[in-house]
Parts: structure tokens; C-alpha cells; sequence
């Protein structure tokens, strides 16, 4: 049970609750939510065709441990694009959307990868100013990995 594996269980819950999602930003076709894994491949970042992918981006964080367990702090960053104008088109109202979508999942399904549980709260921010049209929201959940068995001491 590593990091790598409690970011691959969450992107599986995020990719199964968001499976039928799709946004449509101004002057493109609907598009999936694409969930990317500890971070964002260059290609994403240009891609020639200049049409914006919404997406969410999970990584761990940061890896906790006390006396009797590890966590592991996982981050979601959910970025969504549009015209705040465009009749019919709110992306802050997109963005909500998805992270409540991904939330509700979340919870619901307290143990994700057969061995994680989460430990609540969860957290879910949403600037009061957004980079327009870029709209991003960011969730933070914490899960227990394992409790680590001490063996033997060197001295």
C-alpha cells in the first residue's frame, strides 16, 4: 500500500463519478472530463489544436504518521473553462457541480481500493476570485494507508 496506490483508487472513484460528465466551454463540442494522476502531462498544457479539456487533477500530497497510523493527504484540483457571458454556460456553476459530484462519491464510498479510509472532514475551497475564464476549485481528503508494525531495533 503506497501513495501511488491510494492515487490510483481515488482517480478510479473520481473518473466512476464523473463517467458521464461532460462540459461544453464556448465555441467547442462537449468534452469529458479528463482525471489526471499527480500531475499534468506537457501535452495538455499545448495542445496544437487550442481547445480547452476540463479537468481534475489528483495527487498525494503529503504522507502523515502518529503512533499508530499513516495518512496520506490527497489533493483535487478541478479546473473547468468558459465565457462567464455565454447564455446557458456558467462555468463557476460547472465547476460547483463536479466538485459536489465528486464529494457525494467520496463519502458514499468512505473505503476506495478495498484498504483506504477516509478521515474526515473533507475540504472543498473555491477562490473568491477566479483566473476567468479559467475556473478552479481545489478538495482535500485525507486517508488512513496503513499502521506501520515496528521490528526490531539497531542499537
Amino acid at each position: 500500500m503506497s501513495a501511488l496506490d491510494l492515487v490510483r483508487a481515488l482517480s478510479a472513484e473520481v473518473r466512476a463519478a464523473l463517467e458521464h460528465y461532460t462540459l461544453e466551454a464556448d465555441r467547442h463540442p462537449p468534452k469529458p472530463i479528463t482525471v489526471y494522476e499527480q500531475f499534468v502531462p506537457k501535452a495538455h498544457m499545448t495542445d496544437p489544436s487550442g481547445e480547452y479539456h476540463p479537468l481534475v487533477l489528483v495527487a498525494c500530497r503529503e504522507l502523515i504518521d502518529d503512533e499508530d497510523n499513516t495518512y496520506a493527504e490527497a489533493g483535487l484540483t478541478f479546473a473547468v473553462y468558459g465565457e462567464t457571458s455565454v447564455e446557458g454556460n456558467a462555468p463557476w456553476i460547472d465547476l460547483l457541480n463536479i466538485m459536489e459530484t465528486v464529494r457525494l462519491r467520496l463519502l458514499e464510498r468512505q473505503v476506495i481500493g478495498g484498504r483506504f479510509r477516509l478521515v474526515k472532514p473533507m475540504e472543498a475551497t473555491y477562490a473568491e476570485v477566479q483566473p476567468a475564464p479559467f475556473f478552479i476549485g481545489e478538495m482535500t481528503a485525507r486517508y488512513v494507508m496503513y499502521q506501520a508494525v515496528e521490528r526490531g531495533s539497531s542499537r
